[in-house]
């Protein structure tokens, strides 16, 4: 059993249509997905309109299973949980779909906060994590494929260049931090720090979203990848062990076949053809820093990483912060 966890906009998606070219492996894609049902139906229904509705066509057989053990919509799952702390409807959920007789992969943008439960449900599980430069990361997140601001108020961001100190004061200020749940999550965390110690190493870790409640989007997004992140990595390695693999999205982009082999040596298999084949002719190296292509970008982000206080984690990871 395989479990991949990366926060959002960090190649998650990517990596995972790759490895679903695998017909050993029953592919689950966002299990935490509070729409996921919706999305199932989509994708049963066939629409294609839809750009990630086929990814979810393997909960399809299951969805009247689901439905009838734990209704329509899905629980709010807890964005937290620790190896003692008990979630009976969680379980029974990610249960039902690892109950194949396929090797399952369950792809998760949402458990960063979860992984020493996981661990304790799923023993026999592998984890892999998958980290992305955050600058890149937090451009993903809050513009478009086209580079436009994801903004409160949208058409300001079509009608103004980046170029322009209007826009680059509008990507600062008032860029949509909504976009993929960011919010939630940055509230969530405030929540738990409020709430009372947890553990020393999560606990520190959601000081950066105290320290930035007042910041712009942008540098609330780096805060908050620093918390979901060092958790993480933290987590795995000691929840995991040797089962764990920490995978870097900039190196799956320069030579993929490496990072991909060593998903499969945690399973002990080779390399399946299928896969190495996709990875060749769909990952896209184009894709790493396209934040670098904004002359301003590199002076906001300095700024933003050393608000964030996240130089220390992207070394340790392998980024440069300057």
């Amino acid at each position: 059993m395989l479990l991949l966890q990366g926060v959002f906009r960090s190649g998650t998606t990517a990596l995972f249509r790759v490895l679903r070219r695998d017909e050993r492996l029953r592919c689950f894609y966002e299990p935490l997905h509070p729409n996921v049902l919706h999305h199932t139906r989509e994708a049963r229904d066939a629409r294609p309109d839809h750009p990630k509705s086929s990814l979810y066509a393997e909960y399809g057989p299951l969805l009247d299973r689901l439905k009838s053990k734990l209704g329509s919509p899905l629980p709010n799952w807890p964005c937290r949980l620790d190896t003692d702390d008990e979630a009976p409807a969680l379980a029974t959920y990610l249960h039902c779909l690892t109950d194949t007789d396929a090797e399952p992969l369950l792809q998760f943008n949402r458990a960063f906060w979860m992984v020493p439960w996981l661990a304790q449900t799923f023993p026999d599980a592998s984890f892999v994590h998958l980290v992305r430069d955050p600058r890149a990361v937090v451009w993903s997140q809050l513009t478009t494929d086209s580079g436009r601001v994801r903004m409160d108020w949208p058409l300001l961001g079509r009608w103004l260049p980046f170029s322009s100190s209007t826009r680059r004061r509008a990507f600062s200020e008032y860029a949509y931090f909504g976009a993929y749940q960011l919010d939630e999550y940055f509230e969530a965390g405030l929540r738990l720090l409020d709430d009372g110690p947890g553990n020393a190493v999560l606990d520190s870790a959601l000081q950066r979203l105290e320290a930035v409640r007042e910041a712009p989007p942008y540098v609330k997004a780096l805060a908050l990848w620093g918390a979901q992140v060092e958790v993480c990595k933290h987590h795995a390695q000691s929840a995991f062990g040797p089962r764990s693999l920490r995978l870097r999205y900039e190196d799956v982009c320069d030579a993929p076949c490496d990072p991909l082999r060593s998903i499969y040596d945690l399973q002990n298999r080779p390399l399946s053809d299928p896969v190495r084949e996709h990875a060749r002719r769909t990952i896209d190296p184009s894709r790493r820093r396209r934040w670098t292509d904004v002359p301003t970008a590199e002076h906001r982000f300095h700024e933003g990483i050393e608000q964030a206080q996240i130089a220390g984690l992207m070394r340790d990871l392998g980024y440069d912060p300057l």
